[in-house]
Formats: structure tokens, C-alpha cells, sequence
């Protein structure tokens, strides 16, 4: 382009200087005219050619900064997009193990709940017999002591029985059971026994 320019100024410095000495230019004037006002044209496209490739250029610096800043944009958000898929497997891993935590505790505590139970019936067997059954045997035996006169030793054990037969005299009782019947030592017992009232 610059050198189109050139061309025509050289050309118009030439028909300037022919009809400056004098040269019949009238014919001429028309076509130098015509050719001023096409340079005028033609410097005025120049001018708007070369501003249209300035603003292109620009616009297309601009859409490439843009498109920079939106594909940083995209890996910043697919960054964060994975951090927060690390922190939604942890949590629920940790959900996971809090589930499996808990639902061990609520069994702890059901199997703690059962034996509560079992102990509370336990203690109420416990209460009644010592409320009911044990002072109604305690009384059975003294009455039995009473009447027998007889005194068990409570500490041996084993087959063999001991005790103290307090009649007009003391005297001491020894019964092997594993060589005597349940009859035969239930007899040796009520033999013992004084039947004068």
C-alpha cells in the first residue's frame, strides 16, 4: 500500500510540474481532478482500513483475554469442584463410620438394657426370697431346732452331716449320708427326737 501511495504522489508531482510550465492541461484538469479526488478516496479507505485492523486487532486481543480469563475461570471452578468432591467423600466415609459407631452403641445398649433387665428380675427374685422365703425358712428351721433340739453344724459339707442333739444330755451327731438311705438317716434323726410333750 505504501508504495501504491508513492506512485501516485510521484504522479501528481508530474502533472503538477507539466501544467505548471505550461503544458495545455485544460483537458487534463477533469482527469487530475478525478485523480485527486481518488487519492482523497482512496487515502480516506486507507485511513479507514488501516482503523477497522486497529479495532480488530483490538477486539480480537480483547476476545483473547476474555477467552484467558474464563478458561482460568473453568480450572478454578473445576478445582474447587474437585476439593469439594475430596471433602463430600470424606464426610461421607466419616458418615459411614459414625453410622457404624452409633449402631454399635445402640446395641451395646439394648445388650445393656436386656442384662438391666435380667438383673432387676434377679433382684426381685432376691428380694422376695429374702422378704418371703428366707425369713419363712429361717422360721421353719427354728422351729424345727426348737422341736428337734437338734443343732446343725451348717459349715461342713459334703456327705457327711454334723450337728448337736441337746436332749437331757448333749451329745453329738455324725451321719454319713452316702452310706445311709434318705429313710434310714430321716429315721436316725426322728430317733433322736423325744416324743414326751
Amino acid at each position: 500500500m505504501g508504495e501504491d501511495i508513492k506512485t501516485l504522489e510521484e504522479v501528481h508531482r508530474l502533472l503538477v510540474d507539466l501544467i505548471s510550465r505550461g503544458f495545455p492541461g485544460n483537458d487534463l484538469i477533469p482527469l487530475i481532478e478525478t485523480d485527486i479526488e481518488t487519492h482523497t478516496i482512496y487515502q480516506n479507505n486507507e485511513k479507514s482500513l488501516v482503523q477497522i485492523i486497529k479495532e480488530f486487532n483490538q477486539f480480537q486481543e480483547t476476545k483473547a483475554q476474555k477467552s484467558l480469563a474464563a478458561e482460568d475461570e473453568r480450572q478454578k471452578k473445576q478445582h474447587e469442584l474437585r476439593s469439594i468432591e475430596r471433602s463430600l467423600q470424606e464426610f461421607q466415609a466419616q458418615h459411614l463410620a459414625l453410622n457404624s459407631e452409633v449402631e454399635d452403641f445402640y446395641k451395646e445398649l439394648q445388650s445393656l438394657e436386656r442384662e438391666e433387665q435380667e438383673l432387676q428380675q434377679q433382684q426381685d427374685a432376691v428380694s422376695e426370697d429374702t422378704t418371703v422365703v428366707l425369713p419363712s425358712s429361717k422360721y421353719l428351721a427354728q422351729i424345727y431346732q426348737k422341736i428337734s433340739k437338734i443343732k446343725w453344724d451348717v459349715s461342713t459339707e459334703g456327705p457327711v452331716q454334723k450337728g448337736i442333739h441337746y436332749g437331757e444330755i448333749a451329745q453329738p451327731i455324725t451321719l454319713d449320708t452316702s452310706k445311709l438311705s434318705d429313710i434310714s438317716t430321716t429315721n436316725s434323726v426322728w430317733g433322736l427326737i423325744s416324743t414326751d410333750w
